[in-house]
């Protein structure tokens, strides 16, 4: 998903430029990314506050790339 949503970019991105134009363009792939991690991480029994991290900075970067799309 993080490579299909990397190159798949809602058109939204062209019409706006800064730190919305990033958190449209990137904000999707990097939650996925981030989320392939915190399943990495439970697999491998990696310590509750690393994959509690990896968890909500997946939230976080999925919030601002809807925040971006509805701005």
């Amino acid at each position: 998903m993080t490579a299909v949503w990397s190159v798949v970019v809602p058109e939204r991105a062209a019409t706006t430029a800064g730190l919305q134009a990033a958190a449209i363009r990137y904000g999707h792939p990097l939650c996925w990314a981030l989320l392939v991690v915190v399943g990495v991480l439970t697999a491998i029994g990696a310590p509750r506050q690393a994959r509690d991290t990896c968890a909500y900075a997946a939230g976080a970067s999925y919030a601002a790339f809807l925040a971006a799309l509805a701005l």
